[in-house]
């Protein structure tokens, strides 16, 4: 019953598949905003002048999804936790909170936009192409040696394994779960790497570096309320808190655990690259 409510709720409704509504309201501006500050391409709705990788249509129904249900699911731990602050009658931490949330509640309508695209695309099959996508440049040795996200020598997958990253693998690949499948796929393909190729092993291990950075934010946003909840001695509210720092702390050890898997081959494929550039 809840993957069927989750689902009905994933799937676009009437209203939204023209994409109308999402280019009035201005989420579609936004969107395109929102790429060009991180250098993505947008996803544009369907031109019978153009063609797509039905590649890139795919994985953006499948990562669209988990998105969503993950910025929903944000949404309601934060809910909870306006209600609890309102108990103490902290109304900056409320504001606060508020904030926080509108952070959450923004994506959802962008990916439902996107996925408006999609299904639109999807309705055309003559239109998408077997090819890949441009992922991005493949980096330098310099750029792939930060100081912060290159694994360090003491950590392992194995390491990663007995701190419990295994929790909230599983844990996302429910969520994962949760979404519409295309004809012909039993499982979603959202955080899944699915090819050997070093062009998108690079682009997979940029994405860990995001994802492990925004769930460091997570942790931080919480700051505020654990200081406030510890001076009141709000037991029922630093409990809570418990939940969404597990989140964003395994989310974070899960990317790590990501890295320390794919990071050598990168680098050796980084320096096959560069000894073979002339001087």
């Amino acid at each position: 019953m809840f993957t069927r409510l989750v689902q009905w709720w994933l799937t676009t409704k009437s209203f939204e598949r023209s994409g109308r509504i999402y280019e009035v309201t201005g989420v579609a501006a936004l969107d395109r905003f929102l790429c060009r500050i991180f250098g993505d391409t947008p996803l544009s709705a369907y031109d019978p002048n153009r063609t797509e990788s039905r590649q890139r249509i795919r994985e953006a129904y499948y990562k669209g999804q988990y998105v969503e249900v993950v910025n929903i699911m944000a949404s309601l731990i934060h809910l909870t936790l306006l209600i609890l602050i309102l108990f103490i009658g902290h109304v900056w931490l409320a504001v606060y909170c508020c904030l926080v949330m509108v952070v959450h509640i923004v994506p959802v309508p962008i990916e439902r936009h996107k996925r408006a695209c999609i299904m639109q695309w999807l309705a055309h099959d003559e239109s998408l192409e077997d090819r890949e996508y441009v992922l991005g440049h493949m980096r330098s040795l310099g750029q792939l040696r930060h100081p912060y996200f290159r694994p360090k020598p003491w950590e392992t997958e194995e390491l990663y394994e007995k701190l419990g990253a295994w929790t909230f693998k599983r844990f996302a690949f429910w969520l994962s779960s949760l979404s519409n499948k295309l004809p012909g796929d039993e499982v979603s393909t959202a955080n899944t790497l699915g090819s050997r190729d070093m062009a998108r092993i690079d682009a997979f291990e940029r994405g860990t570096r995001l994802g492990e950075g925004i769930h460091l934010i997570g942790i931080a946003q919480h700051i505020p309320f654990w200081w406030t909840f510890a001076l009141q001695q709000y037991w029922v509210g630093l409990v809570y808190l418990l939940w969404p720092l597990y989140l964003n702390l395994y989310a974070s050890l899960l990317q790590r655990q990501h890295r320390a898997r794919i990071f050598r081959l990168l680098v050796r494929a980084a320096q096959k690259r560069e000894a073979s550039t002339p001087t």
